[in-house]
């Protein structure tokens, strides 16, 4: 038994090895030489087509949507829909193949990363943990970020206990 959870264990490592490659090997965006400011919370996603590498098919086809700020906005459909391809988009995890993505009324294209990261908020599908305690993996997303930052983002998630 031992054995074959090692087994299991070898394969899993060895997958997330090959991923983490892939990832390193990517180049990275591009990042503007006049960067702008958003004015707001606005996203608008215009006439985006995406298609992943290697598929032939896009994963988006000249999807258009506005979300304003102060209102909630879901994105509904079956797996594989293109749900996380919109949020994944959204971050420039990719850029896009047509069309714009729009914060606040600049494409996303005219920020930086670290304009964009405090723009938006992003929880996965997957999770992620350190094995660590709850304020430091609350501190991912914002590694600067203060105790009290920390504990108002924790009251917010409402994962704050009080006693």
């Amino acid at each position: 038994m031992p054995l074959t959870w090692l087994l299991h264990l070898l394969t899993l490592s060895r997958a997330s090895a090959l991923s983490i490659s892939e990832i390193l090997a990517e180049p990275p965006l591009p990042q503007p030489e006049q960067v702008q400011e958003p004015r707001d919370a606005s996203l608008t996603f215009r006439d985006v087509t995406f298609t992943y590498r290697g598929r032939q098919q896009p994963a988006l086809d000249r999807v258009s949507f506005t979300a304003t700020p102060g209102t909630v906005t879901a994105l509904v459909g079956p797996s594989g829909a293109g749900k996380s391809t919109v949020a994944h988009l959204l971050l420039r995890f990719w850029d896009v193949d047509a069309g714009s993505i729009e914060v606040g009324g600049v494409d996303v294209r005219q920020m930086t990363s670290e304009v964009l990261m405090r723009q938006v908020a992003f929880v996965s599908q997957q999770t992620f943990l350190l094995q660590d305690t709850v304020r430091e993996n609350i501190r991912l997303g914002r590694l600067q970020a203060t105790d009290e930052e920390i504990e108002t983002a924790a009251r917010v998630a409402r994962a704050l206990t009080t006693s």
